[in-house]
């Protein structure tokens, strides 16, 4: 009798178990379908249920996704929705979208994704949100005043007559070898990272003259792989990407990152302590390229905040070296191909340099600032690559022309804004001088996004 009334208990308890389970799938499953209707006003390519778009998606190159993603653009005008796997990525295409998240003081937060920079950027000034965030921007704001900026031409000015120096090379090189051609963007990354690490550290790193360096090949291979994992929905699931082959390579090179920069960090405010206890010069030597007065670095300003510490340093330091070579790389490298195939324009910036003594003498801030139409075609660079800005969206955001719900990202397609031949005439023109005149709207043109949580290097 007991016997059997133990397995009558048993029994009931596991009939109710399956069926507390079925009632909690099928309410999650309602919540679900409940969650995905409230999109369904906003257009986009068709979606299979919890895959998304990923079949459209997965598997695809950069320059195959960035294909697909204009074809979309193209159909669905203003705005459209992509889902990667159960998630909502709303694109804003146009300036009225764009100014109503950029300029508001509520939807400051990054897109989930960011999150995937967190083992290598910590939360930083561009991955972290909230209180952190705005203390983060307040006391790291007085590092970019234009008289500090001025300090970093010097260390440009040497970093640009090494590169002027490779790329000399190349060109000298056999008629066949010449016309095999190369890769620009390699050299500027290197010089980038000469550049960035220079101002950022106050750590001369010689990228363009030693190419083994082991910092450099982690820095670029931590790059190339955190880019793979914007793009390949499957890799951002942490469990699944420390598993792949990519996932032990980049947690490999991510250990040199953080141990050179923290390395840099404690001897330098070592030396900075012995200066202060000893009132006297810091040695430069293994800090610059040359016997002349080191330019203020980041890394210094940051180490004279008392409520930073090591890896709080480490934060905003590796971050400043990812945001800052990469994208710096890219737009220079894509000004030389577009100035190589407008020999016309390239003769304008060297009659304007010529005209105010740039060769003369080392450039001076005011020597750049009197070079307005050098700054045009910067501008016209950094109008065409595609950036694209990110914000996580926990309360409903409204629209001139729709309303979008909370628990979604939004993605702001500048690359396609920025072709809106309503703003940009003949969008796919290299034309300098279209920025002669203002935009008809104040947030046509983004480069450096806008709003409070513009990007803190725009100056």
């Amino acid at each position: 009798m007991t016997m059997a009334v133990t397995k009558f208990s048993v029994d009931n308890f596991q009939w109710l178990s399956l069926s507390v389970i079925i009632v909690l799938a099928l309410i999650k499953l309602v919540q679900r379908i409940s969650f995905s209707n409230t999109f369904r006003h906003i257009p986009g390519p068709k979606a299979y249920p919890l895959l998304g778009n990923c079949l459209d998606i997965v598997g695809k190159s950069t320059s195959e996704f960035f294909k697909f993603v204009s074809e979309q653009c193209s159909i669905h005008k203003g705005s459209f929705i992509l889902w990667v796997g159960p998630y909502p990525k709303v694109y804003f295409l146009n300036p009225e979208n764009t100014q109503t998240i950029l300029s508001s003081t509520e939807y400051i937060d990054k897109s989930l994704e960011y999150n995937l920079l967190d083992d290598w950027l910590g939360t930083g000034l561009v991955t972290s949100s909230g209180p952190k965030w705005h203390h983060r921007r307040k006391i790291l704001t007085p590092a970019f005043h234009y008289n500090i900026l001025e300090t970093m031409l010097e260390p440009i000015q040497r970093v640009a007559e090494i590169l002027v120096e490779r790329l000399r090379d190349e060109v000298d090189k056999e008629e066949e070898e010449v016309l095999k051609g190369f890769n620009v963007l390699d050299y500027m990354k290197l010089a980038a990272l000469d550049v960035v690490c220079e101002t950022t550290m106050g750590y001369y790193l010689g990228a363009l003259k030693n190419l083994n360096s082991n910092y450099i090949k982690a820095v670029q291979i931590v790059t190339e792989i955190s880019m793979k994992r914007f793009m390949n929905p499957l890799l951002q699931y942490d469990m699944l990407f420390r598993r792949t082959e990519q996932g032990r390579t980049y947690y490999k090179e991510l250990a040199v990152i953080h141990d050179f920069t923290l390395g840099v960090i404690r001897e330098r405010r070592q030396l900075l302590h012995q200066k202060l206890s000893n009132n006297e010069d810091e040695s430069e030597e293994k800090y610059t390229s040359s016997s002349k007065k080191r330019p203020t670095a980041f890394l210094d300003l940051c180490l004279q905040l008392p409520e930073l510490s090591d890896n709080d340093v480490r934060e905003e330091v590796d971050t400043f070296m990812f945001a800052g070579h990469d994208t710096t790389a890219g737009v220079i490298s894509f000004t030389l191909y577009a100035l190589g195939h407008h020999p016309d324009i390239q003769e304008r910036i060297v009659q304007e340099a010529e005209s105010v003594g740039f060769y003369d003498v080392p450039p001076t801030v005011q020597t750049l600032a009197s070079m307005e139409y050098l700054e045009r075609c910067i501008k016209e660079s950094l109008n065409l690559p595609p950036p694209c800005d990110r914000r996580q969206l926990y309360q409903p955001l409204k629209t001139p022309s729709m309303v979008v719900p909370a628990g979604c990202a939004i993605f702001i397609h500048v690359y396609e804004q920025h072709r809106n031949p309503e703003y940009f005439p003949e969008p796919n023109r290299f034309n300098p001088d279209r920025f002669l005149e203002k935009f008809k709207h104040p947030y046509a043109y983004v480069p450096f996004s806008a709003g409070p949580r513009n990007c803190i290097g725009e100056f």
